[in-house]
Parts: C-alpha cells; structure tokens; sequence
C-alpha cells in the first residue's frame, strides 16, 4: 500500500516595512515543532535564497525559535531550514499511528506524513513502518531521512504588510505524535522496573508480565553484565515479535499486528531468552525501554518478571515401547501438572493426578501394559491452562 502526501506551506512570517528609497522589508517569523507554540525550535539555521538557488542571507533562530532578516528587497524567495540539535520522541506509539495509517484507521496531518516518511522517498508506506521498528529501534542505524525534517517555502514579499503570518514548521524523523520538546525531552516516559526471580544460574530464561495489563506493544533494551551473559537466541509466540542481539544487549519490539490490545494474564511470557549464563544479577532494563496501551498510549509503569520456564525439554522413551513410557522434562518448583494418554481417536484412556514438580529435571513413567497395541498421544498439561504444555505420538507394541 502506498500513499502519497503533498507538503503545504506551513511558514510563518511576519513583514514589517523600513524606511528607505527602495522598498525593502524586515522579515521574521518563528520555527516551531509541529506548529505548537510552546514548543520553538531553537539554534535552527533559518536560509534566505532566490528561486534559483542563490543565497540571498542566513541567521539562526534564538532560544524562543525566532529568526529576523533585515533590509530584504521585494520578491520571492524560498526559505529553507536546518539544524544539529539532538531529535527524539520517536517511540512505539508513533510505530502504531504510523500502523493504523497503513491499515486505512486513520490518518495523518501533513506534519505528521513528512515525520513518517523516514526512509525519506517522498511516500508513506510499509517499509517506513519496518524501518522504525527495524531499523532504528532494534538495529540503531539512522533515519535515511536524517534526524530533522523542515518545509522549505516559497514566499513572495511585495513590501506591504499583506504579506500575511505564517510559522516555519519542523519535526523531528519519525515522531509523528509530536511528544519531543526541542533540547528538553530525555528518554521514553516508561519505567520499566525489572523483578529478577532467579536463584541459580540457568542458559534459559522466561521475561513475563508482573501484572495484568492490555497492551498493544511494548520495546525493550535489556542490558547483561558480560558477554557470557549475552543470549544466543530469543523466542516468542507473539506475532509481530522482533529481536537484534548487539554487543552485551538485546533489543526486542513488538507491536499487534492488527492494532488491538491484547490482555496479558499475569506471568504470562512475553519472550524467551536462550543461550546465554542467566543469573540474579546478569540483566538490567535501559531507560529507553517503555510499552504501549489502548490506542498506543504510553504506559508511565510497566513491570516484567525473569524466571526459569515452568515446562522445558520433554522426552519421551522407549518409542515404541510395550510396557513403561517414560517421560523427562524439566520444570521450575512447585508446578502442578498431569499427564494423560490419548487413543487414535483422541479420547482420553488413562491419566494422573496432578502432580508437584521439583526444581530442575522430572521423570515419570507411565505403566501402559494394559493397553492394546497401536498408536497413542500423550499430553502434560499444567494446573492453570487448558493447553497442553507437551503433547506427542507413540507407539504400544505387542
């Protein structure tokens, strides 16, 4: 899907006469963010210039956005801007109104297209989307836009004061809410406060939900104590779900994919780090890591647990097998599961009670000599779900 914008002039200015022989004017006007006045944009270098390209003067605003060139002569000019300050506010919630756009839910004002078009080819598609969530939040490269977006203008002066007011507009890449205050604005509003439930080291490690919450996306810099600390690999279920491993961090973002909250149960796993010597003191949360509510809002508290996984690594042997099946897996303490059996047919033939697991590896045997020759499922569900956390084929011989 592709949509196409057109930037209108948003360039305030306002004429006043000199005296003089010649009819010349003094020309100032104010560069704002996303034309809110109480957000000036200042040390923006403010450029004067003929149609055809000659400079005609140059200033910088102040700290209140403002700009003036004196003893301009009558004419039209085109008026362009740049600046080196740092940009910001680009969060997950400009990544969903940017999703909503491209799903056809809303839509954007000029301002906030020209903030959305990042990869800078004059068109608001999906790749600005991926670029966002790909290429800046999880990979840290640059806007191919660049980090600041003005309109140039072209404004004709004829030396009266009906030249009218108008105010220069400027936006930081990919802030399409507007949220950055101009050399003010620090990290994200999130706190993400981090309950570290290990005890022991582990090379696998559960990053849950502390509370229920309905969310739309969250984005997380997770930062280890050492390289050994470091996962190989994250895993989610979450579809939308995105991860980069750089250096001694990882970075994950995800965003649902049709723009509707989810509800997350509390403890309920978000994603999975592999690989790496997890432990009570090897992660930390970076302070530009926040989540996204109903509508994208961001949360001003999000809380995440680390935690062994309840149920990893099931086996089963012999397969086939005449007398005993036998199951290992291993679990985190105090969880409570059952095992069943299932026929061809998926009716169930035999379970347990529900049973309490000890920390670290479990083997349970199964005694199915009573049963017929042919093939079976065996299904582990835990006390709390009503999937089954294993669930596999075998074979009975006789």
């Amino acid at each position: 899907m592709k949509k196409f914008f057109t930037k209108t002039i948003l360039a305030v200015l306002f004429l006043s006469m000199t005296s003089g022989i010649s009819a010349q004017t003094s020309m100032q006007g104010t560069v704002l963010y996303h034309k809110n006045p109480a957000k000036p944009i200042p040390s923006v270098q403010v450029t004067l210039s003929t149609p055809n390209g000659n400079v005609v003067a140059s200033t910088t605003t102040n700290g209140l956005g403002q700009f003036v060139f004196t003893n301009i002569p009558q004419g039209t000019y085109k008026l362009s801007s740049e600046t080196t300050i740092p940009a910001g506010g680009i969060n997950l919630t400009d990544s969903y109104m940017l999703m909503m756009y491209l799903l056809g839910f809303n839509n954007l004002t000029p301002i906030q297209a020209i903030a959305a078009d990042v990869d800078g080819n004059g068109q608001v598609t999906w790749n600005d989307y991926f670029t966002i969530i790909i290429g800046w939040f999880l990979q840290g490269y640059p806007f191919p836009s660049g980090d600041w977006q003005f309109i140039d203008e072209m404004v004709t002066f004829t030396g009266t004061l009906k030249d009218g007011s108008k105010t220069i507009t400027g936006t930081s890449s990919g802030d399409l809410n507007g949220s950055y205050v101009p050399n003010i604005t620090k990290d994200a509003q999130t706190t993400v406060s981090l309950n570290n439930q290990l005890t022991s080291s582990t090379n696998q490690a559960n990053i849950n939900i502390a509370s229920s919450q309905e969310l739309t996306g969250f984005g997380l810099v997770l930062s280890f104590d050492n390289l050994q600390q470091v996962p190989t690999n994250v895993t989610s279920t979450l579809k939308g779900f995105n991860y980069s491993i750089n250096e001694n961090s990882v970075r994950v973002a995800w965003i649902a994919e049709d723009g509707k909250p989810i509800n997350f149960e509390k403890g309920k796993t978000l994603f999975t780090l592999e690989g790496g010597q997890f432990n009570e003191k090897s992660i930390s949360v970076l302070p530009e890591s926040h989540a996204i509510s109903t509508n994208g809002e961001i949360l001003p508290q999000f809380g995440i647990d680390m935690a062994k996984p309840n149920f990893t690594n099931c086996t089963i042997y012999p397969n086939p097998t005449s007398n005993l099946l036998n199951i290992n897996f291993t679990a985190a303490e105090n969880q409570q599961y059952s095992v069943s059996i299932l026929g061809q047919d998926g009716s169930q033939v035999m379970t347990t009670d529900y049973m309490s697991t000890i920390d670290g590896i479990q083997h349970i045997s199964i005694d199915v000599a009573r049963l017929a020759a042919g093939n079976y499922y065996y299904s582990i569900r835990n006390s709390y779900s009503n999937q089954p956390i294993f669930s596999g084929k075998f074979q009975i011989i006789r």
